[in-house]
């Protein structure tokens, strides 16, 4: 029979080639297109249609049926399980690792930063005690000689006239010794917070290095040293503080008269060198090991060897040195191998605009 007129029937004919080939793969693609979902569209007997290409080793999560008109097909979605640096750092709940690492290296932080101050509070804790302990003892020595031979040139127990000089002698040695020391402490104290004005003017150096030298031959008259000085005849002026430069050159002498061991002899040397001057105290002691040569200008800093564990000091003479030599925009060097001395060398700059020197 023909159609009905009045109740016209509508149709859709379904292309299956083209459905599965194009339409499906073009629709899932671009509404679930992230790397990370899959999709599979199967037949009524489970076999794959159609896939997204790596959704084979993904886990299911969702299945479902199309609408009765289409094919019965099933359609499912899965997804990569994420691996383990991609759940914690780029998921959701990453935030929350964050957190955690954030919390843990303020800690270790922290941690780090108080156990540095608590070492550095200690450090310096022992440094001021072994300060102290050294100075005292420096202290002790020349006070304690100076109160005996006191109270026996008090007492009239001296017999003769050549033995009370001797003993005047002996105390105004520990009285300069005293000061000498003194006078380290406190010119540390003020270079360091650079409260010490230097008086520059022009120095001639070769009056001044034998002067030093004269001084601390006579400083040590009773002792077995023999301390020799080498001036070169025609020598630069410089320019400089004349009672800095002389504190320097007596803390190099008494730090070479202190580590000679038995061989006691001192040699004083100055000499004009590539535009420079050059002062070198040399001893034969004990001499430093390679490892302690920069370190022996540091703050306080003394030597820990079998050979210096009975010798005293506050540690603080080389440092003075140092801070003398850059004061005269100079340098202080140190060439030492342990059982055959030391050589300690200060370097000056020459003033370029007197051309004024020595004359021998």
């Amino acid at each position: 029979s023909s159609p009905d007129p009045v109740f016209p029937r509508w149709g859709i004919l379904l292309n299956t080639g083209y459905l599965k080939t194009v339409f499906l793969p073009s629709l899932l693609n671009q509404y679930a297109g992230s790397e990370s979902i899959g999709w599979i569209v199967r037949d009524e007997s489970g076999d794959p249609l159609v896939m997204k290409q790596e959704t084979l080793t993904a886990g299911l999560v969702m299945q479902t049926s199309f609408h009765d008109r289409f094919p019965p097909w099933i359609l499912e979605f899965h997804e990569e399980d994420p691996s383990l640096l991609k759940a914690l750092f780029f998921s959701r709940r990453s935030i929350y690792v964050y957190i955690f690492f954030l919390i843990g290296f303020v800690l270790i932080f922290g941690l780090s930063l108080t156990y540095r101050t608590v070492h550095q509070e200690m450090e310096l804790t022992r440094i001021k005690t072994d300060f102290v302990t050294a100075v005292s003892h420096d202290f002790k020595n020349p006070l304690t000689s100076i109160r005996q031979l006191s109270e026996m040139l008090k007492a009239g127990r001296v017999p003769t006239e050549e033995k009370r000089r001797q003993y005047y002698h002996a105390i105004v040695e520990q009285s300069d010794r005293l000061k000498f020391m003194v006078s380290n402490i406190v010119d540390y104290a003020r270079m360091e917070k650079g409260t010490r004005a230097l008086n520059f003017e022009m120095i001639n150096p070769g009056p001044l290095v034998r002067r030093v030298a004269a001084e601390a031959r006579n400083r040590f008259l009773n002792t077995d040293f023999t301390i020799q000085a080498k001036i070169s005849t025609r020598l630069p002026f410089i320019r400089g503080d004349a009672a800095a430069l002389q504190q320097a050159l007596n803390n190099l002498i008494d730090n070479a008269v202190k580590f000679s061991d038995d061989k006691q002899r001192v040699d004083v040397k100055a000499v004009w060198r590539n535009g420079e001057i050059v002062i070198s105290v040399q001893d034969w002691g004990i001499g430093i090991d390679a490892g302690d040569q920069e370190k022996i200008f540091r703050d306080f800093y003394r030597v820990k060897s079998p050979g210096t564990r009975k010798i005293k000091g506050s540690g603080l003479g080389l440092t003075l040195v140092r801070q003398i030599a850059h004061a005269h925009h100079g340098r202080i060097q140190v060439q030492s191998e342990p059982g055959k001395g030391s050589t300690f060398t200060l370097i000056l700059p020459c003033d370029k605009k007197s051309p004024m020197k020595e004359k021998g």
